[in-house]
């Protein structure tokens, strides 16, 4: 079986791709901004974490390549083995919703992007790991630990909560990893639920260092799929 390709972009189409992000003033880039905003990320936030706007262009007919269509994107780069070299994932178009996003526009694009772990939060110092599920919340809970200054570790996987990373990429993980998946997914077809199925694999693959965390929702909570 031939390896999966992997795709990468440097640091200077980072930098542009951020640029873009905060200081155009087209209604791409104030769409992404609002977008944002409402899940609290600053401006702060999306400096320090290099979110950048990117297009992302889908062909309708492959026998038709000029018949395209172009919907613009949030990044999150995140670096790669190589220094200097970022994987780019894209969430692609988030605020168009409803009827306005047709059914062959996907979430997300990862092409050439392995399942690695990406630390949003790590200090010198470092006592333990908190695990999430996705991207977002590693990136507001890594940035509530580090205002704190917690001596904690934060991260996620580019692969979700269906994919274990390889033992290699669990053995980065400092000390013991608390996983915060999300228990209130929808359950596929066989009854079990994503973000626990997930949570139960990630803590047996990690051989006595994991345990899943329980959180209290308040009641009356209005706030649907984010973890953290």
């Amino acid at each position: 079986v031939a390896p999966a390709k992997r795709y990468t972009v440097a640091h200077k189409q980072v930098q542009q791709s951020n640029k873009r992000l905060l200081y155009r003033q087209g209604t791409p880039g104030q769409q992404a901004l609002a977008w944002l905003e409402t899940r609290g990320f600053t401006h702060n936030m999306i400096r320090h974490y290099r979110l950048g706007l990117e297009q992302r262009w889908i062909i309708l007919d492959e026998n038709k390549p000029d018949a395209r269509e172009c919907y613009w994107s949030i990044c999150i780069y995140i670096p790669a083995e190589e220094a200097g070299q970022f994987y780019k994932k894209m969430r692609v178009a988030p605020w168009l919703e409803g009827n306005a996003r047709p059914d062959y526009v996907g979430k997300w694009c990862q092409y050439g992007v392995p399942a690695t772990i990406w630390f949003t939060h790590l200090p010198e110092e470092v006592e333990a790991t908190w695990y999430c599920e996705g991207e977002w919340d590693a990136m507001r809970l890594g940035w509530l630990a580090r205002q704190q200054n917690a001596p904690i570790a934060v991260c996620c996987s580019t692969s979700g909560c269906n994919t274990v990373p390889k033992p290699e990429q669990l053995d980065r993980l400092p000390g013991t990893v608390t996983i915060f998946f999300d228990r209130n997914d929808e359950p596929r077809k066989d009854g079990t639920i994503p973000g626990d199925a997930g949570a139960k694999k990630l803590a047996l693959a990690l051989a006595g260092r994991g345990r899943i965390a329980k959180v209290p929702m308040p009641e009356g909570c209005l706030v649907k799929g984010w973890d953290v």
